[in-house]
């Protein structure tokens, strides 16, 4: 019966981030409704409890049921006054595609009903796993559910938490944004008490988002077999599905990544200024809280998305496909919610004295060539089992439709992949994190944070390949 109250538990967040996602469309909407309640459903969360957290530091709530209830009340509230106020112009457009027509061979359809039980199954008995297992990894037993715990036993945000039965930290894992502990918190709270089961579950939701976010915007572009292409060779990865089914943080991570590159890809994809316009703007809101998510984000994935978003808004100023005054307004966007979400984590963050590199300050880094990490990097991508032939698929594909990467929407999809990895390979080879490589821990989370922009990119190149083929 607990596991029935996953569904009250993001039932309000979820409505709040599907009126703050419409609201952003407003007259121009780009998504359909699948998409927009899965885009609701994760911006909700995430924003749910930011605002929690900005009204807990600022005294004004405690870490309680009514406080967490209250916070999602209010926003849910003004925002449904927003809505009312506007439902009109709201509903004079709805966004809509044309499918790519598809005929269905008898066997391919058997092919399609077997690959698709066998993923079914999968995945149940990764989500069994999830929900029917006590805490024991490291990173979940001393960091996400750990702190979840120590939040709903004191009612606050604890940044001192037991380590053995004497020693108590304050910088460490208390480092990483609260975002999943607090989810964890409000299920716990809304249960009345800390259930693993539940307060693990929503792990799944978030590996479950991103196949069918993949699956549907590859649909979009590609049609509904290479939607299904796509979300077939996400649910393949090994790894990927490991950390699915597991209280980890890096899907969870890799959905806010994966995020603002789809609205992204959509600005640069769609000819209407003014679809492109709402799409940034989504962009602006994801990109602002893919801040409230890991440390890495700060670090590595947010200056890359805005430096592609910076390249996307001047090309399409130069083609003039966006106007000067479009350009200004999204301008306004990105700095409203940066500063609304950046600027408050990173006081938080200096005033108690804590670290902005992986729970470790960034200046405790020794530099230096880091030997055996190069042939770990060459092993760990091409061979292992964690991935199976996603990486050389990947490259393989880029280099051999290069020309068309470099003319279509893909590109700063495909520029953001390298560079991600280039840095990821530079700070292992020189410095000190080269740990994470040689222990196949660190190096491994990257990847899973890229392996869903890498699925959808290299459906794409493979639809692409195949059509260059068949039509020649």
């Amino acid at each position: 019966m607990a596991m029935l109250l996953l569904i009250p538990g993001i039932a309000l967040p979820t409505v709040t981030g599907w009126m703050i996602v419409r609201l952003l469309e407003y007259r121009h909407p780009v998504l359909i409704s699948a998409e927009r309640w899965l885009l609701g459903f994760v911006g909700g969360m995430t924003f749910t409890m930011f605002v929690t957290f900005l009204l807990h530091s600022a005294g004004l709530i405690g870490f309680t049921f009514w406080g967490f209830l209250s916070v999602q009340l209010i926003l849910t509230g003004v925002l449904a006054s927003c809505y009312i106020k506007n439902r009109e112009t709201l509903n004079l457009q709805r966004f809509t595609f044309h499918d790519h027509p598809i005929v269905w061979s008898h066997a391919t359809k058997i092919i399609i009903f077997i690959l698709t039980l066998w993923t079914l199954i999968k995945i149940a008995g990764g989500a069994a796993m999830l929900m029917g297992t006590p805490a024991y990894q490291d990173d979940v037993f001393n960091n996400w559910n750990l702190r979840g715990k120590v939040f709903f036993e004191t009612h606050r945000l604890t940044l001192t938490l037991p380590m053995g039965n004497e020693t108590f930290s304050s910088d460490g894992v208390s480092s990483y944004p609260p975002t999943i502990p607090m989810i964890k918190t409000w299920l716990a709270l809304l249960h009345g008490e800390w259930h693993e089961g539940l307060i693990n579950s929503i792990h799944i939701l978030w590996y479950l988002a991103t196949v069918a976010l993949v699956f549907l915007f590859l649909r979009r572009s590609a049609g509904v077999l290479w939607g299904l292409v796509g979300a077939y060779l996400l649910t393949s990865l090994p790894l990927y599905l490991i950390h699915g089914s597991n209280a980890y943080a890096d899907v969870f991570m890799s959905l806010h990544i994966l995020i603002p590159l789809l609205l992204l890809y959509l600005t640069s994809a769609d000819e209407d200024p003014s679809r492109r316009l709402s799409a940034l703007k989504l962009n602006a809101f994801f990109t602002g809280l893919l801040v409230f998510t890991k440390n890495e984000a700060l670090l590595l994935y947010l200056p890359l998305i805005l430096l592609c978003v910076i390249v996307a808004v001047l090309t399409d100023a130069r083609q003039k496909r966006l106007s000067q005054g479009h350009a200004i307004h999204l301008l306004f966007y990105y700095l409203g919610f940066l500063t609304l979400i950046l600027l408050p984590w990173l006081t938080f963050k200096y005033l108690h004295g804590l670290p902005f590199g992986n729970a470790k300050a960034i200046s405790d880094l020794s530099i230096g060539w880091q030997p055996r990490v190069l042939y770990a990097l060459w092993v760990n991508t091409f061979f292992e089992g964690n991935w199976v032939f996603l990486w050389p698929l990947f490259i393989g594909l880029t280099l051999f439709r290069w020309r068309r990467v470099l003319q279509s929407p893909l590109l700063l999809l495909t520029l953001f992949i390298l560079i991600v990895i280039g840095e990821q390979s530079i700070l292992y080879l020189f410095t000190s994190l080269s740990e994470e490589a040689l222990n196949q821990t660190g190096l491994a989370r990257g990847l899973v944070h890229l392996a869903p922009v890498t699925v959808f990119v290299t459906t794409l190149l493979l639809h692409d390949t195949w059509k260059h083929t068949t039509s020649a």
